[in-house]
Formats: structure tokens, C-alpha cells, sequence
């Protein structure tokens, strides 16, 4: 009930989409059983998901007939889905208290019949509040009498208790009477871009901006209207000209993404995100709901130290996760999580092998938690190119943690070809929790998304976090888009803005990473003394030691050649991208009798994992 409490509150802001975050809460919770289920349909259909939110609002109007929210939400529904029953509901209308402005929307979303909506406000009163003006205002503007809607709009602005809720709605009614520059100013008081974007006044201002096709002001305003809860149907709409329908609802779901986990499948069925049966249990920690939902900063304050570790790695906080996870493993932590974690640390570190081989050791430790075994088995068996298992892994870690972001971006490397239908299923839905905007680029990017990962790392200021670390990493992310769409120039200026807030942070790993790729858009044509920085700074960095063999390669320098394979190799790097550069000038076979001598050296790892 309290969930579904402030769902309300934020729908009578103009929030849809934050009400949808706390109603995806409200059905995962305990309690008051119809509360569950109505928030439950509502959130259904704001995720347009109709047959299951037919089913459940038909099932509240049984329990409890006349509410005016269900039947809200039955009028929402498509009139060539509907079922005849809902028809016979809505003819019924709703039941109890139900003010004159409530009794105003309902005519308005149920029939549209202006008569009825106007008789609805009934006759005005002398001390009319703010909200009955606006009201009126809107009705007066439907029935084309824009002076007498512009009059109530203004007389709710100099009320004497206007709302800032009531202010903001008169000033959205008054942006959608304007026709030019000169009579918005007129009619607002300040230009189109002074007018601050709030949940009310967003749509009126995309609409506005749409209507004159300044896209770029459709899109900044929208992102700022998604970031404060407005529903994706409010900017998807009048943005129509300037972006297709999919990619405002990928925007919608970036702001969605920073709250709850959303299961799609279990919120259908009736279950909480996360319980429908699979074959490996939810790990039953206090803390886990935190976890999915990536609030990793309040795992690393409460939970024990293999799992503080696991949460700090996510962060990227290494130093902290290494010494957190070396403590747990010296205290008996879990195994599993102190490989996994392990295994997070060397990935963002560049090492390709170590991580795959930690995360294989993790998925073979004994009596540990299985979820983090059967994720880290999927992620290794996907680095290992073994897709049927890989699969099979990933979609079980789904299953208990839905969204989860790992899983996902190890899931998208299967190629198409091969995926089962229940991957294809997995990666039509996005990440849950909380995305950083360069994770949320890449995972677009590796979709070839484009359109959405560059608006993954333009939303407004305010928004991303300003810090040089999250500015570095979404530089990086920027410089591998415009490389994908083979725009050099940018992508190098991209990573050389990097390099520079990797300097001033003193992150060689980002440093390299970020010089590394800058030098491989140039491939052999590539300055020679970026390349001797690059040696000189990055000489045990695998990205950098692979960029400098590659570009040998295309040079024909074959000793250089032999050298880095070799070199990038025992840093880590990738054997599989290794192989396909280091010939002619060096034998392929050479990778393989590499990795069974490292693979060796690697203690308790059974045999069956060593012939991956």
C-alpha cells in the first residue's frame, strides 16, 4: 500500500513513469492483496503490455467495481483489443467520491465527448481554487475558445494558492495556445528555452519545439521531462518527426533502468521479479534485492567481505574490491564470489584470460553460491566461444536476477545464428538497475543502436554525473560509437579527450585503454611517437601491447610482431584476436601452446575446464 501510496501521489504530478517505478515495487510486495494486483495491472499498461493488463484490471473491477483507477486504466486499453466486457464496464462509470475534476478526466480518456467533460467542471464558483482555473482553462481551449482559455490560465498563475503543480500545468496550457515566438512570450512571459522543463510543462514544450522541428531542443527537453517522470507516450509522440517510437521508449527505459528490477514475465504471471522457478535458487541474502537492482554502494557498506568485494568490483572501485576480496578468502569467504569478483577486477583491467579463467574458477568452486557459479560459468563458456552452454548458464542466471547486466552483454556476444528463442527473448528487454551512461552506450553500440547509445551519453547537465571518471568513461564509449561508424576523426578526438582526464586521474588503466584504441583508428599510418608513448607508459597493459602487435602486423614488422603476440599474450589480451593478426609473421599454433601452459598453472581448476 505504501508503494502503490506514492504511485498515486506521482501520477497526480504528472510522473507516469516514476509512478510505474514504485507500482513495479508495489507488486513485488506483501500485502493488501487487491493494492498488489491493481498496481500490478497498472504497471502492465504503461508498459503496454495489454492482454495481461485487460486480465488483471478485469479482475480488480470484479473485486471492487467502480474504481475510478481501474477504469482509468480500462480506457487506456485499444479499442480493437478490448474485450466486450470492458465496454459494458465503462458504460457503467465510476463509483464513490469522485471530485469534478476527477469526473473531468474520466469524460475526457473514456469518451472524449467535450460536452460531457465541460458539464462535468459544473457551473464556476467565486473562489475558485487553481486547479479548477486549469481545468477550465484546458476546456475552454478544446472547445476552441482560446482567449477565454488563456484568461482562466492566467487567473490560475496570479492565484493566491497556486500550487506549484497548478502553476506549471497553466503554463503547459498556455505554451500549447501560443503560434509563434512573439505570442509564446507574450503569453508565457520568457522565451521557449528559459521556461523550466518540469513534469507538467515537458510535453507542451516538445510539442512546441516538434512543431518547428528544432530537434535538438525536442530531444533535451525530453530527456529532462523522462529524467523527472513523465510517460514515454508523452515524448514519443509529439517527438514522432524528430525520433522513431523505439528509440524515445529506449530513453524512457534508461530513466525507468535507475529504479526497480523489471521481470516482465513474472509481473504477467502474478510473481514477484526473480521467484518463477528455474533450475538454480535465489541467493538468499539480505541484501540481495539491493544488488539487483545494482545499489552497489549499500552492499560494500552491509554485506560480508567476499560479497563487499563482488559490489566494489561492479563499482570499479579495484583497489578497494582486491583488498576486500584477499581479506575474505584469508577469513573463508565464498569462493565462488571471490573468484567472480576477481574475475570483474582483471576484465576491467584488460586482462582477457585471467578473467575468463577466474570466472571459470568461480563457476567450479564447491558448495558456494550457485548463482554467482551458474553467471560466471555463462560468462566464461561465452569467452570460450561454447555457445549451446553459454546460453544455457546465462538464461538461468536470468532467470533469478532479471536485467542483470553481465549476463546480458555475455548473452549479446552469441551469434544471432545461434541464439535459442529464449536469448532472442532475454535481449529484447534491457538492463535493470542502476546503468552507468557508458555501460548503457555500450550496450546499445553492440546492438548496433547507435542513435541510442549517443543519446545514452547526451542527456542533459544535471543529469550525468559530472565527475572525471564517469566524464573519461563516457568519452571512451563516445570515441568506440564514432569509430563503429567509422568516423575517424571524431573517435580519435574522442579518445584523446579521455586520455587527458585519465591523466588528471591517474588511471593508467583508462589511460591505456583509451590510448590504445586512439592509436588503432590509424592502424599503420599511426604517428611513431604516439606509439613510443604508448610503449613507454602502457608496456604491461594487454589493450596497448595488442595495438602496438596489430599495427606491426600491418607494417610487416614481423620481429616487432612476434614480440607483442607474445607480450600480449602473458599481459592477458584476447587469444582469439591475437591469433587472427600474428600470421604470417608468427605461427597460430603458438596461442595454443600458450594457453595449455597458462591454463595449467592455474590451480584447482578441474579438468573438464581446462579443455575449453
Amino acid at each position: 500500500m505504501a508503494w502503490e501510496a506514492l504511485a498515486v501521489s506521482a501520477d497526480k504530478q504528472d510522473r507516469p513513469l516514476e509512478a510505474l517505478k514504485h507500482r513495479i515495487r508495489a507488486a513485488d510486495a506483501p500485502g493488501f492483496p487487491w493494492i498488489r494486483d491493481r498496481a500490478r495491472a497498472l504497471a502492465l499498461l504503461e508498459l503496454e503490455a495489454w492482454e495481461a493488463a485487460e486480465s488483471w484490471l478485469l479482475w480488480c473491477e470484479a473485486a471492487l467495481p467502480g474504481n475510478l483507477e481501474v477504469l482509468l486504466g480500462l480506457s487506456r486499453l485499444p479499442a480493437a483489443t478490448r474485450a466486450p466486457v470492458v465496454e459494458e464496464v465503462l458504460a457503467r462509470g465510476p463509483r464513490g467520491r469522485v471530485s469534478q475534476i476527477e469526473f473531468y478526466r474520466w469524460h475526457e480518456v473514456s469518451s472524449g465527448i467535450v460536452d460531457r467533460m465541460l458539464a462535468s467542471l459544473g457551473e464556476e464558483d467565486e473562489d475558485e481554487t487553481a486547479a479548477m482555473l486549469v481545468a477550465r482553462g484546458k476546456s475552454a481551449a478544446l472547445t476552441g475558445g482560446m482567449d477565454e482559455a488563456e484568461s482562466f490560465f492566467d487567473r490560475a498563475l496570479a492565484h493566491s494558492a497556486v500550487r506549484p503543480l497548478d502553476r506549471d500545468r497553466a503554463l503547459a496550457g498556455l505554451i500549447g495556445l501560443a503560434r509563434d515566438e512573439a505570442e509564446f512570450r507574450a503569453l508565457v512571459g520568457e522565451g521557449p528555452s528559459d521556461v523550466p522543463v518540469t513534469p507538467s510543462t515537458a510535453p507542451a514544450l516538445v510539442a512546441w519545439h516538434a512543431g518547428r522541428d528544432e530537434c535538438d531542443d525536442v530531444i533535451r527537453v525530453g530527456q529532462l521531462g523522462l529524467a523527472t517522470g513523465i510517460s514515454a507516450r508523452s515524448f514519443e509522440g509529439p517527438a514522432a518527426g524528430c525520433l522513431s517510437r523505439e528509440v524515445g521508449w529506449s530513453l524512457a527505459e534508461q530513466a525507468l533502468g535507475r529504479g526497480p528490477v523489471l521481470d516482465r514475465a513474472a509481473l504477467v504471471l502474478g510473481q514477484a521479479a526473480g521467484t518463477i522457478p528455474g533450475p538454480i535458487p535465489r541467493p538468499e541474502q539480505p541484501f540481495w534485492e539491493a544488488f539487483e537492482e545494482r545499489r552497489f554502494e549499500e552492499v560494500a557498506a552491509f554485506a560480508p567481505l567476499d560479497w563487499r568485494g563482488l559490489a566494489l568490483a561492479h563499482l570499479g572501485r579495484l583497489e578497494a574490491a582486491e583488498k576486500a576480496l584477499s581479506s575474505a578468502a584469508t577469513e573463508g569467504g565464498d569462493a565462488a564470489v571471490i573468484a567472480y569478483g576477481r574475475s570483474l577486477i582483471l576484465a576491467q583491467q584488460g586482462d582477457f584470460t585471467g578473467s575468463t579463467l577466474a570466472a571459470l574458477q568461480a563457476s567450479n568452486a564447491v558448495t558456494s553460491e550457485p548463482w554467482v557459479k551458474t553467471v560466471a560459468e555463462g560468462i566464461a563458456l561465452s569467452r570460450c566461444l561454447k555457445w549451446g552452454d553459454a546460453q544455457r548458464a546465462l538464461l538461468a542466471a536470468l532467470r533469478v536476477a532479471p536485467g542483470y547486466l553481465e549476463a546480458l552483454e555475455a548473452l549479446s556476444d552469441v551469434p544471432q545464428a545461434l541464439r535459442v528463442p529464449a536469448s532472442e527473448i532475454a535481449l529484447r528487454y534491457v538492463p535493470s538497475g542502476r546503468v552507468s551512461a557508458d555501460r548503457w552506450a555500450n550496450w546499445y553500440r553492440s546492438q548496433e543502436r547507435y542513435t541510442e547509445a549517443r543519446l545514452a551519453l547526451s542527456w542533459p547537465a544535471g543529469v550525468l554525473p559530472g565527475d572525471s571518471e564517469s566524464r573519461a568513461r563516457r568519452a571512451v564509449a563516445l570515441g568506440r560509437i564514432e569509430s563503429a561508424e567509422e568516423q575517424r576523426g571524431a573517435a580519435r578526438e574522442a579518445f584523446g579527450h579521455a586520455m587527458q582526464l585519465a591523466e588528471e586521474l591517474k588511471s593508467k588503466d583508462l589511460f591505456c585503454e583509451a590510448a590504445a584504441r586512439r592509436s588503432l583508428i590509424s592502424g599503420e599510418d599511426v604517428d611513431d611517437a604516439e606509439l613510443v608513448v604508448l610503449e613507454a607508459v602502457c608496456r604491461s597493459h594487454p589493450m596497448a601491447l595488442d595495438a602496438i602487435g596489430r599495427i606491426a602486423a600491418l607494417r610487416g614488422e614481423c620481429k616487432r610482431v612476434h614480440d607483442y603476440s607474445r607480450k600480449a599474450l602473458d599481459a592477458g589480451a584476447d587469444p582469439a584476436d591475437i591469433s587472427g593478426w600474428m600470421e604470417p609473421c608468427s605461427p597460430a599454433e603458438y596461442v595454443d601452446k600458450w594457453l595449455k601452459h597458462r591454463v595449467d598453472a592455474v590451480h584447482h581448476l578441474p579438468e573438464e575446464a581446462r579443455d575449453l
